[in-house]
């Protein structure tokens, strides 16, 4: 197997970045992908985007969505969300692929020249976590891959390529040792505290049915996250079921005020509870997300 190539230092990473082209980091938790997307990200050039595909720590929009923003100019920035509904990407895989390409094929459309792309920590062989990275890679065809990686554990994914592959695009680097591990129980209640942020001044909302697109691959509890969707697929904003009217309508309880502008719903894999925001799991496919 070729061994990957290595830097030092942030500064040595991002003078290796092109003037143009697509930016991917790799790694698993607690590596610094974030920090290192944030210090990048203020050395961008102009007519740049930068994606997040971390359902459930990202920092581009609230967990269950992958993120995406272009700066069009030094005071005007362009933000648009895909919805995953859940905090893992387990069992969502296809939905991740999906979103991802489609946040970057959007930021393209928007004139982006640089795309940074900030990814999740799933990366383990057991469970696709080495088989998603690499589709991931794949459909996103980055030309720089700057991979945070401690002993080796990137070595699932990265056996997937060629040596010269790996020779003109990876780059692999030590994670800073000041980055702290987060436990399963930090991430959980961040995620709380952050839903219920975004729900403190949601409101119940009735969307007719008839007139909608839907997608409902889980059942329809009190609590599931809900996707409320433009015409484009795009997330409008999230919502959390409540229940149906009289009349057939879906009782959604979202901050977004516009429901008339609601073009499809999506149910999410995850629910919620009501009051307090906290994860309920009732989910067959498997253990918690971390």
């Amino acid at each position: 197997m070729t061994a990957p190539l290595a830097i030092s230092t942030w500064e040595e990473a991002r003078s290796l970045c092109p003037s143009e082209g697509v930016i991917l980091l790799l790694g698993g938790i607690d590596t610094g992908k974030t920090s290192l997307a944030r210090y990048l990200w203020t050395c961008a050039p102009a007519r740049s985007a930068r994606l997040d595909l971390d359902p459930g720590q990202g920092e581009l929009g609230p967990p269950g969505t992958l993120g995406g923003q272009v700066r069009l100019n030094r005071a005007r920035v362009r933000r648009y969300r895909y919805f995953i509904g859940h905090s893992s990407p387990r069992g969502q895989l296809v939905r991740m692929l999906v979103g991802a390409r489609k946040l970057l094929d959007e930021s393209r459309r928007l004139g982006a020249r640089w795309v940074l792309i900030d990814t999740c920590g799933f990366i383990r062989r057991e469970g696709g976590g080495a088989t998603f990275k690499a589709a991931l890679i794949e459909s996103l065809e980055p030309d720089l891959v700057l991979a945070l990686e401690r002993e080796g554990e990137l070595e699932p994914i990265r056996e997937q390529w060629p040596g010269e592959w790996l020779r003109r695009r990876w780059r692999t680097l030590r994670p800073p040792p000041e980055i702290r591990n987060k436990s399963p129980e930090m991430r959980r209640a961040r995620r709380q505290m952050r839903f219920r942020r975004y729900f403190a001044r949601a409101r119940t909302q009735l969307l007719p049915t008839e007139e909608l697109g839907r997608e409902e691959a889980y059942p329809l509890l009190a609590g599931r996250l809900m996707g409320l969707l433009d015409g484009r697929g795009w997330l409008l904003a999230l919502g959390l079921f409540e229940g149906h009217d009289p009349d057939g309508r879906l009782r959604v309880r979202t901050p977004y005020p516009h429901p008339k502008r609601v073009r499809a719903l999506r149910a999410g894999r995850l629910v919620l509870d009501p009051e307090t925001c906290e994860e309920i799991w009732t989910d067959p496919f498997g253990e918690p997300p971390p």
